[in-house]
């Protein structure tokens, strides 16, 4: 993943984290979907980290 893809991942993160907050406030039914969507973009984020750091 390069450096501005991750950066928009980051965002969109921080942008869904406040969704779930407001969801889980109001016990929204799709809160848990919500919250694994934003560990799939944490482990995608997480894995290009990886890839792209020198051994």
């Amino acid at each position: 993943m390069d450096w501005v893809n991750q950066e928009k991942t980051i965002e969109a993160i921080k942008r869904t984290n406040e969704v779930l907050k407001i969801y889980e406030e109001i016990k929204h039914p799709d809160s848990m979907t919500v919250r694994t969507q934003i560990r799939k973009w944490g482990e995608t984020s997480n894995m290009a980290d990886n890839e792209n750091s020198p051994d």
